[in-house]
């Protein structure tokens, strides 16, 4: 990918003072609001709607995804309530809490508590000292020659060398915290195509619709282990995030998974609203990406399409391709009268 002049994104940013007005609006807006549910001195009054709440994107102004694990992050307010006093306690070492906080199955670590929704309450809580750090972030990064080299080093000693340089750049350019947060978003957009949330309903067996692609989706996540998929695949994560609308910066996968024996690659792709040869051209593009920038040697990349009903343009569409499979899901619904 050709590198991007990041001075050149910042100066179109600021050429728009529409735009401009907008963003600091509601960075006062969020920050003033989110900066104090979120302080070490309310975090203990914290519920699960606070919580919530933050994680829609009408309230939080621009991370747009993160609202998607909000069943796993709830489930245990105690155990959420103690992560994130860590989180925020200026008085431990930054690299130290996160380690605590952030990696998989370990510390304090609560599930789909990751560095997408971290470094947002970083952010908020302390504007000036923490940058955001997510897909987008580092996709926006490397895409601009900014990202350090990073090797094998823990989460939190790794988002210290990121967030030095997020706080550099902010200076150099003029920018907020929060603002840069967008810069990184316009860089990627124009290469980015989003697949969206899915608003449009799909017949399901006898006239049933299922509500949308995002309620599928999250049905399948948060059901996962009782899925036979299950059976050979984990969820893939990455710093703590759910490998769920995992960004590749030349579009979103529905939802990202690595075999348990062998770690080789499924990329998910949900058919909702989209023609046939749509869904199949973008589940390639996306096996494309996963080979050249996550796979090692000797992984392979299999791609799967989940469908309610798979047409003849479908079946002919991957019949070329024998490392994509379509699978069908089913909904049974019924009524029955309540218990006298």
């Amino acid at each position: 990918m050709e590198t991007i002049d990041i001075a050149e994104a910042v100066a179109k940013y600021k050429a728009n003072t529409d735009e401009v007005g907008r963003r600091r609006r509601d960075a006062e807006e969020v920050i003033g609001r989110y900066g104090e549910v979120f302080s070490p001195e309310k975090l203990e009054q914290l519920t699960a709607e606070d919580f919530r709440a933050f994680l829609l994107i009408e309230n939080n102004k621009h991370w747009n995804y993160i609202s998607r694990h909000v069943g796993f992050l709830t489930a245990d307010m105690p155990k959420l309530g103690q992560s994130l006093r860590v989180l925020v306690d200026e008085d431990r070492d930054l690299v130290e809490r996160l380690n605590l906080v952030v990696p998989n199955g370990a510390g304090l670590h609560v599930r789909g508590l990751g560095r997408a929704i971290c470094t947002p309450i970083l952010l908020v809580v302390y504007p000036d000292s923490y940058g955001v750090y997510n897909q987008t972030t580092e996709l926006g990064m490397k895409a601009c020659g900014l990202h350090p080299h990073l090797t094998n080093e823990s989460f939190g000693e790794r988002y210290k060398q990121i967030n030095a340089r997020l706080t550099e750049t902010a200076r150099e350019y003029g920018l907020t915290l929060f603002e840069l947060d967008h810069i990184w978003w316009g860089i990627l957009q124009g290469a980015e195509r989003p697949n969206g949330d899915g608003e449009d309903e799909e017949p399901v067996g006898e006239g049933l619709l299922f509500p949308a692609e995002a309620a599928l989706e999250q049905f399948m996540i948060r059901n996962w282990q009782h899925l036979s998929l299950a059976d050979e695949y984990d969820l893939y994560t990455e710093d703590g995030d759910l490998g769920v609308q995992f960004n590749t910066g030349v579009g979103r996968i529905d939802i990202l998974a690595r075999h348990k024996q062998t770690g080789h690659w499924l990329v998910i792709e949900l058919k909702k609203g989209r023609h046939s040869d749509q869904v199949v051209g973008q589940l390639l593009r996306y096996m494309g990406w996963i080979r050249c920038n996550k796979a090692e040697a000797g992984e392979e990349v299999r791609g799967l399409v989940i469908v309610a009903e798979a047409d003849a343009s479908l079946r002919y569409a991957v019949v070329p391709v024998p490392q994509v499979e379509v699978m069908l899901y089913k909904v049974n619904f019924s009524l029955h009268p309540a218990a006298g």
